[in-house]
């Protein structure tokens, strides 16, 4: 949602409370809040009968993207707006980054299987060594990512596993991405 969408949506409620300028700053802080996409792919992983079939017994990567759909920084007012990734944390006393976890567990044992942080300002460092804006994804957002490493189990059988994405600075901002999996042998027959 748009700053103006944002700022039309609460006018309709009339806070009469609050002046102009404490509706602005309301609006502000609510344009800057992350809204992010998460897509996990597991590379060399065929679907068939809504699962990813992996062989069992191997080292498998889930690759994970995070697209945060505004800037960083986005309605705010000032030079830093759009351009960094300040979390707003006007009671704390120095400056927060928003940065984000990304956590692939089994959700049937509640097993934690591998755990990444992504962190924005290393993206940013990284793009900028290489010479390129890599962290920008097209028109929308701009784009974090990882590789979670998992040992698949040595027997043959499904599984459900879960990508959760989580702020570290926001509380209760966490995106879900299930990953229902097939592990085979290369002993079994493998459904077609």
């Amino acid at each position: 949602m748009s700053g103006d969408q944002l700022a039309a949506l609460f006018r309709q409620l009339q806070p009469d409370h609050l002046t102009p300028r404490q509706v602005q700053d309301v609006v502000d802080v609510a344009a800057s809040l992350p809204w992010v996409d998460v897509a996990a792919q597991v590379g060399e992983a065929a679907e068939r009968h809504g699962r990813l079939e992996l062989q069992a017994g191997r080292q498998y990567e889930v690759q994970v993207r995070v697209v945060r759909r505004a800037p960083p920084g986005g309605g705010g007012r000032g030079a830093a707006a759009g351009r960094d990734w300040r979390a707003h944390t006007p009671r704390f006393p120095k400056p927060q980054h928003e940065g984000w976890f990304a956590v692939l567990g089994d959700a049937r044992s509640g097993e934690l299987l591998a755990l990444r942080r992504l962190s924005p300002a290393a993206a940013a460092g990284a793009a900028a060594a290489a010479g390129a804006a890599g962290r920008r994804a097209g028109r929308s957002g701009y784009t974090l990512m990882t590789n979670l490493k998992f040992a698949a189990p040595p027997a043959s059988g499904d599984a459900d596993y879960v990508v959760h994405v989580v702020s570290d600075v926001y509380l209760d901002v966490a995106e879900t991405v299930p990953l229902r999996l097939r592990f085979w042998s290369k002993g079994d027959e493998q459904i077609i």
